[in-house]
């Protein structure tokens, strides 16, 4: 079991940006996941300018999104950046991809970086106390001790060839493995399109399981060869590269998920 992290994010008391910033955890402990929140915050407040504020975040279960736990922290100046050291948020904002294994990839917006370094431009600039902080935040997300992690879907998950499925939604797939309460999803069965879709199961024996909330059909579903049940598993993955590829600033243009701002290449 790990957990999921997001911190909300504001502006002075003007602007109020909610809940951003999203990581995972795969530590099974949330008293260590809250204090190495806690750690990693403290890394990136470096990054934004001085009116940029995290006053909570919230540590939350990826199987039951009402088993959170939010954590209040004091709202305080960002001291760890100059007096002068302004951000317009949320238009000023640096792209951050995380990978993880040879196959998974995440983004997020790092919203509120300091004016300087983003140019008119819409080119992220770098330098000053972000450089510094942009350090730590990286080597911390790096560190495979301090357990950050992406949470995809297991992309090792094998297909496996439905034989049939009955009217009942009793599907036989043989020596699938699945236990009791699994998540699949079934795919290119040509009738009833309905079908092809996730579902809970409920195991039966080795070769059959049944389908939780299938509402009985008049003739048996059409499946083909290619008809197939893969189970839908997220997994862990420590991440393990951090790059900084686009930025924004206001008034040059609109990348998606931000009000305005173009995206720009920049080799990391």
């Amino acid at each position: 079991m790990g957990w999921r992290v997001q911190y909300f994010q504001t502006q002075q008391v003007r602007h109020t940006g909610g809940w951003g910033m999203s990581f995972w955890n795969s530590v099974g402990d949330k008293a260590a996941v809250i204090a190495e929140a806690r750690r990693l915050r403290d890394d990136f407040s470096g990054l934004h300018g001085r009116s940029v504020r995290f006053p909570r975040f919230r540590v939350s279960d990826p199987t039951d999104s009402r088993a959170a736990e939010v954590v209040e922290i004091p709202s305080t100046t960002n001291n760890s950046v100059g007096t002068n050291d302004h951000a317009d948020y949320p238009t000023n904002a640096v792209n951050i991809v995380l990978r993880a294994g040879e196959f998974y990839r995440a983004s997020c917006w790092i919203r509120g970086v300091i004016d300087g370094n983003v140019a008119l431009g819409g080119f992220f600039v770098g330098g000053g106390v972000f450089d510094t902080f942009f350090a730590r935040f990286r080597a911390r997300l790096l560190t495979a001790s301090n357990n950050w992690s992406l949470y995809p879907l297991d992309r090792l998950q094998e297909r496996k060839p439905i034989k049939s499925i009955t009217i009942a939604g009793v599907v036989s797939v043989p020596g699938h493995g699945y236990p009791d309460n699994a998540i699949v999803r079934i795919g290119r069965v040509v009738s009833p399109a309905v079908a092809n879709d996730e579902w809970r199961i409920t195991f039966i024996d080795a070769d059959t399981f049944s389908l939780v909330g299938w509402v009985p059909t008049a003739v048996a579903p059409v499946v083909k060869k290619s008809s197939y049940v893969k189970r839908q598993v997220h997994t862990f993955v420590p991440i393990n590269e951090v790059k900084t590829p686009f930025a924004t600033k206001k008034n040059v243009g609109r990348p998606f998920g931000l009000l305005s701002g173009r995206q720009k290449s920049r080799a990391s």
